[in-house]
């Protein structure tokens, strides 16, 4: 993938880009920003643009690009894709390190990695070794790694991928120049996902609009049960906006905690805490969604689009101060959540918010 086609982060591509154009690139690099945001996308496009064989002059803010169309960038493109798709594949000067089955990165991957590195890549003019999730590097790990981050192999780039920085030691943090990386937008993750997951568009705003910035969050909701949760958010506002009693009201709420499809284990019958946060989520999505049409803003910017005539019913029943009171007390309900508050206590307290 060229690094054109890459979406979102232009400080972090106009940096790296300007560095590479002046080959003035760090042989030592820390990617840091939330998970899924796309840092081991622009590692994988700065390493086709490295070993490029007819680089380009790129659009603003990139300086320099992959062409996209030489042998190298066709290599390139047939082993992304590969990974994409779940496969353990490499080039010689495309290096992927991932934690083990027990999210751990042993001391002896490391090392096999620094014996690869002695040489110079017999594929390409320069190695790319990223360490993707490099906070799952143990200790005796990161002290190996040490040697090569002070003394670099003339033909390696290390890249230490990581949304937990500050997990590193500090001898590795202060070795590696920090690249940092921030959410997407809701835009920005519709069009990868309709891009390069084939969803549909309607879908992939829907999903975009809970992802918090992150295409890995949006297809871990849309692997998941993003529908289900969505419809018992709709479902239960839909219940409060006709209750008045307070009984009739914690009775309504009950829906958001009740599993879908079925009891759980041991006949529970209601979520767990992580699964009810996501729902809470869903919940602040479809309320955000009503403020919106509410004002009669840009339907593009509502998230559930393929629900819109149940949202603009919702905007109706509710109307906007309503709306923004709820909206508030389902932010607080999410903090009380991460503060180790009792689901079932937060959902009540909710019940009489909304």
């Amino acid at each position: 993938m060229p690094l054109a086609d890459c979406i979102g982060h232009r400080q972090a591509l106009a940096l790296l880009t300007r560095a590479a154009s002046r080959a003035a690139l760090p042989p030592t690099l820390l990617f840091a920003g939330p998970p899924g945001v796309g840092k081991f996308t622009v590692a994988a496009a700065l390493a086709q643009a490295l070993n490029c064989e007819a680089p380009v002059e790129g659009a603003a803010p990139i300086h320099v690009d992959a062409c996209g169309q030489c042998r190298s960038c066709k290599r390139f493109s047939r082993v992304l894709e590969q990974m994409r798709g779940g496969t353990d594949v490499a080039l010689d000067c495309f290096v992927r390190i991932v934690p083990d089955d027990k999210a751990s990165i042993k001391v002896d991957v490391i090392r096999g990695l620094l014996a690869r590195t002695a040489f110079r890549p017999f594929d390409g003019k320069r190695r790319v070794a990223v360490i993707d999730e490099a906070d799952a590097l143990e200790v005796a790990s990161q002290n190996a790694l040490l040697k090569a981050l002070e003394e670099p192999p003339a033909a390696t780039v290390f890249v230490l991928v990581t949304s937990r920085p500050d997990s590193l030691l500090e001898t590795v943090r202060s070795r590696c120049p920090r690249v940092r990386f921030g959410p997407l937008s809701p835009d920005m993750v519709t069009e990868v996902l309709v891009r390069d997951h084939g969803m549909d568009r309607a879908r992939a705003v829907a999903v975009a609009a809970v992802s918090g910035g992150s295409v890995g969050e949006a297809l871990a909701r849309e692997a998941g049960a993003f529908t289900a949760d969505r419809d018992a958010a709709l479902d239960v506002l839909d219940a409060l906006a006709q209750a008045r009693a307070p009984s009739a009201r914690l009775q309504a709420m009950q829906g958001l905690m009740r599993r879908t499809g079925g009891r759980g284990k041991k006949g529970e019958a209601t979520l767990s805490r992580q699964a009810f946060a996501t729902r809470l989520d869903a919940l602040k999505g479809v309320v955000r969604d009503a403020s919106a049409t509410a004002v009669e803003a840009d339907p593009r910017g509502v998230g559930n689009a393929d629900v819109a005539d149940r949202v603009a019913r919702l905007a109706a029943a509710f109307e906007m101060p309503r709306l923004v009171r709820a909206f508030t007390a389902i932010d607080r309900a999410q903090g009380a959540l991460d503060r180790n508050a009792q689901p079932k206590v937060v959902a009540d307290w909710l019940a009489l918010q909304l």
